[in-house]
């Protein structure tokens, strides 16, 4: 007796790998991405999505998670809402955290925004990955700006005094002479 599809019922040929005919396999594939799709965007996972995926083996659920995963690292980083929807997934799937393929792409350790191999700082939050073994906290990014502020407004101080300076002692010079 040959095997039927999962979906529609259709009798599948004996040497089929799949449990789907090629018409359901190709929805789902496409369901899948549309899934995949409206996860990342609206970060959360409805029940009604979650019973869809069962119909997928572990490997690709897994991978999924890895794609989610990434996108939101990719994105702002891992938040509150992010990670209560990757939990949702490891429990719902019993997906090890631990077997999972991240991306291997480095990622600032203050915000997790993906990183290009040449950046000097986070273009999110400004960490400074030359200094990646401490982690900056926020005020101490603001007294780096202000003492960036203060050098600067020191050296428009000088442009600025020096001229009035110049021209004054000029003026003293030439209204002395007469």
């Amino acid at each position: 007796m040959s095997p039927n599809c999962k979906e529609c019922g259709v009798e599948l040929p004996l040497d089929t790998p799949s449990s789907y005919c090629q018409k359901c396999d190709n929805f789902l594939d496409n369901d899948f991405f549309n899934a995949q799709e409206e996860i990342i965007r609206k970060k959360v996972i409805s029940s009604n999505q979650i019973k869809f995926l069962k119909k997928f083996d572990k490997d690709e659920v897994s991978d999924l998670y890895s794609i989610i995963k990434n996108a939101f690292l990719e994105e702002d980083g891992i938040g509150k809402d992010e990670m209560k929807l990757l939990i949702k997934l490891q429990d719902a799937f019993d997906i090890d955290e631990n077997l999972i393929r991240i991306d291997t792409k480095p990622t600032c350790p203050t915000c997790g925004k993906k990183l290009k191999k040449d950046d000097r700082f986070c273009a999110k939050c400004g960490f400074d990955t030359e200094k990646s073994e401490q982690k900056q906290n926020p005020t101490d990014k603001i007294q780096e700006v202000g003492k960036k502020m203060s050098s600067i407004g020191k050296t428009l101080t000088i442009f600025i005094t020096l001229p009035i300076l110049i021209i004054f002692l000029i003026y003293l010079f030439y209204s002395c002479g007469r």
